[in-house]
């Protein structure tokens, strides 16, 4: 499967179940306008991001995104990703950028992570982060995955080469 199947499966699963909900307001282009116990539905659309979006994140953040990171933000805006235990930041059709600094400069401390080489991009379970080492670009443009455990600040744990390759492991692993 591509990096797109794969989050194009996993969005479907969420509508499917019914699970495509938050207790928060929903983008009007993505909300359904079902509303229970002031939990809001929401539904995956087509992304608007263009590439001169994608370089001015860049510009902010400091960083040059890897060519499959860029593929998923361009693909679909979601309010959740999650591919078992891998939670990708939210990804709204209105303010994205801003939600994406936020978990990069505001969710955990930069000396631990940015301060480091590591670019958080998705949370892992309960207990810690996706990162991708951007110290580590291959010839592709592509970094690296760790897991970065928050009880363990210090440890980055290597997943993938890439973030197909990490997901199709968490997959894989999952089947096991």
């Amino acid at each position: 499967m591509t990096l797109l199947e794969i989050v194009d499966q996993y969005l479907d699963r969420c509508v499917s179940e019914g699970i495509n909900c938050l207790p928060k307001p929903i983008p009007c282009d993505m909300a359904t306008g079902q509303v229970q116990d002031d939990w809001s539905f929401w539904i995956p659309i087509r992304s608007t991001v263009t590439p001169t979006d994608l370089s001015q994140l860049e510009t902010e953040i400091g960083i040059a995104l890897s060519p499959q990171y860029k593929s998923l933000l361009q693909h679909k805006h979601f309010m959740e990703l999650q591919v078992l235990d891998v939670g990708f930041f939210e990804h709204p059709s209105v303010g994205w950028q801003k939600s994406i600094k936020e978990q990069i400069f505001n969710g955990w401390p930069r000396e631990l992570l940015l301060g480091k080489g590591h670019l958080p991009f998705a949370n892992y379970s309960d207990w810690g982060l996706w990162c991708f080492s951007i110290q580590e670009k291959d010839d592709h443009g592509e970094y690296p995955v760790y897991l970065w455990d928050h009880d363990r600040p210090d440890s980055f744990e290597f997943v993938s080469a890439t973030l197909h390759s990490a997901l199709v492991a968490e997959i894989s692993r999952e089947r096991t």
